[in-house]
């Protein structure tokens, strides 16, 4: 209640660059500040690891809509599903991911008063292409196991001067779940 604006950021996800301002992507017409991402699924894919919400009526209704939507509990795509079900981007989504909604969401189309209130930021705010792109802003390390997450952090951390290589080194040593992978990796 006594803030302007509210930042999330899952806690498998790693700001790389500090010298960017979130601040700075505001307007005063808009309440969400999110980002499409085609790095997870072709198409159109609002990725709720990291947001910035703005203090207003439409943001608390539109988060509690989307966490009401409890038959999203164990979708592949958890709080995502729910937020595309909700703006009506289902059938934005290619159809190897509409079939993981066809008994959960009507395909009805894409819901124009709410979407108006949504910034869709630059790609770099939120990346999920961990092995390809590393000039993000915000690295988010979704979709593997736990071990591999806190592999790529670490690494990360370490590589990009965040982390002290003595602090972390016999961490990503002792992540050696599969430790050939993560050999050659690091």
């Amino acid at each position: 209640e006594n803030y302007d604006y509210v930042f999330w950021l899952d806690a498998d996800a790693l700001i790389l660059k500090y010298d960017q301002d979130i601040a700075d992507e505001i307007e005063a017409d808009k309440d969400l500040y999110m980002v499409n991402l085609p790095a997870i699924t072709p198409g159109f894919f609002p990725g709720m690891g990291m947001f910035l919400i703005k203090n207003t009526p439409w943001s608390k209704w539109f988060l509690e809509n989307s966490w009401s939507k409890d038959q999203y509990t164990h979708h592949p795509y958890w709080e995502n599903s729910a937020v595309i079900d909700l703006l009506g981007l289902v059938g934005q989504l290619p159809i190897r991911d509409k079939v993981k909604f066809n008994h959960i969401a009507q395909s009805a189309p894409p819901n124009k008063t709410l979407l108006e209130k949504i910034k869709w930021l630059p790609h770099q705010w939120h990346q999920c292409d961990y092995f390809k792109n590393k000039n993000g802003i915000i690295i988010h390390y979704t979709g593997l196991p736990l071990w591999m997450r806190e592999f790529f952090l670490l690494r990360d951390a370490l590589q990009n001067g965040i982390a002290e290589k003595n602090s972390i080194e016999e961490k990503i040593i002792a992540l050696g779940k599969n430790i050939n992978l993560a050999k050659a990796l690091y």
